[in-house]
């Protein structure tokens, strides 16, 4: 006797119960797929062989105005590449919480900012003039973790007592 059509009929069966279930599960908790696990292992994993810019193993998309994929820990989102790849392309504009503009007014040459989250002694901060301000530039960004804050220093005052002028610096931190 030959029992394929009733495996068959059994993991069909199966498949249908488990998609009803995350079904289900989606519509009461607002969540399309969730998945916990208290281990070393990943909650949700994604393997994929295609090749292209848009065949991605795990794909997040909002339709709303909510993130598509969100990430919070230790390590909110860790992109890695293999290789010689790619870690991270973005396309779009970027939003970063630890970056921002300041302005310099005469008579002062340097200005210090507060960092949202603070500083590790690991700080690396860019800055780079925004404005035509002649004869003006960033000398220095200086982070001070014991503060959170950054001290942005020019090579001289925006200006003169005669002609008082702005200089806006924009700034970011990495680490």
């Amino acid at each position: 006797m030959n029992d394929y059509p009733r495996a068959r009929t059994r993991r069909w069966m199966l498949r249908w119960a488990i998609g009803a279930v995350l079904v289900a599960a989606a519509v009461a908790a607002a969540v399309g797929v969730r998945a916990e696990y208290a281990g070393r292992g990943h909650g949700v994993s994604g393997i994929s062989t295609s090749i292209g810019s848009d065949a991605a193993a795990v794909d997040g998309t909002n339709s709303g105005s909510g993130p598509g994929v969100r990430g919070e820990g230790g390590i909110g989102v860790l992109a890695q590449a293999a290789g010689s790849g790619t870690a991270l392309q973005v396309a779009g504009p970027a939003v970063f919480s630890r970056s921002g503009e300041v302005t310099i007014m005469f008579p002062a040459a340097a200005a210090t900012i507060a960092v949202a989250g603070g500083l590790s002694a690991h700080a690396l901060v860019l800055a780079l003039l925004q404005s035509a301000t002649p004869g003006v530039f960033v000398v220095s960004a200086v982070p001070n973790p014991a503060t959170g804050t950054v001290t942005i220093s020019l090579n001289k005052t925006p200006g003169t007592p005669v002609n008082p002028q702005t200089a806006m610096v924009a700034w970011f931190v990495v680490n």
